[in-house]
């Protein structure tokens, strides 16, 4: 600490990505860090977007509660692309928008990935299940993505996304991806 080590690390990294040809380069803190706030900000860098990242041992049995009314859960397919992409437009702030902008690539997978995708999965002992959230209106409310392991070792994972406008939501969506996720690979870690 304080013999300038973190600095020329992040500027030594800044250095690669520029003669690499990045344009962009994007770091993750964790809350509270003020020294490496302060470092990152004197280094350029503006704070944009809260994430948070859970880790939960599954280790607890958890009891799911009802469909809030007026909302349908229903299965989609990992490869469906626009449907993610447009939700993803639709709820995005336009502060994050600046830094991380929707395109079609980051959401629609390449060919050769879509079609041998979920053979290395399985072969690779693990799943993935993905949900979507509709008002009886039709208007997509929450996507939920998992992947879990099919075999020993590993960690599962869970991202769920939730239209801002529908906070009321989010302990039932929680609550029943990590049931699922639970019942479908008991007693790993998932990390949320």
């Amino acid at each position: 600490r304080r013999r300038g080590i973190a600095r020329r690390l992040v500027e030594a990294s800044l250095a690669e990505i520029r003669a690499r040809g990045g344009k962009a380069a994007y770091l993750e803190v964790v809350a509270g860090n003020l020294p490496a706030y302060k470092l990152y900000e004197e280094l350029g860098f503006v704070a944009y977007t809260d994430t948070i990242q859970y880790d939960w041992e599954g280790n607890q049995s958890l009891e799911e509660i009802p469909l809030p009314t007026g909302f349908s859960l229903h299965p989609i397919s990992s490869f469906d692309w626009k449907r993610r992409m447009a939700f993803a437009l639709r709820i995005t702030p336009p502060g994050i928008l600046h830094y991380e902008p929707i395109r079609e690539d980051r959401f629609r997978p390449p060919l050769l990935v879509r079609l041998i995708g979920p053979l290395l999965n399985r072969m690779g002992g693990s799943r993935s299940q993905q949900f979507a959230m509709a008002s009886d209106q039709g208007q997509t409310v929450a996507l939920i993505g998992s992947r879990f392991r099919t075999r020993l070792g590993g960690v599962n994972s869970l991202e769920i996304n939730l239209d801002p406008a529908h906070p009321e939501l989010a302990e039932f969506l929680a609550r029943h991806a990590l049931s699922t996720i639970q019942k479908a690979s008991p007693g790993r870690r998932i990390e949320i």
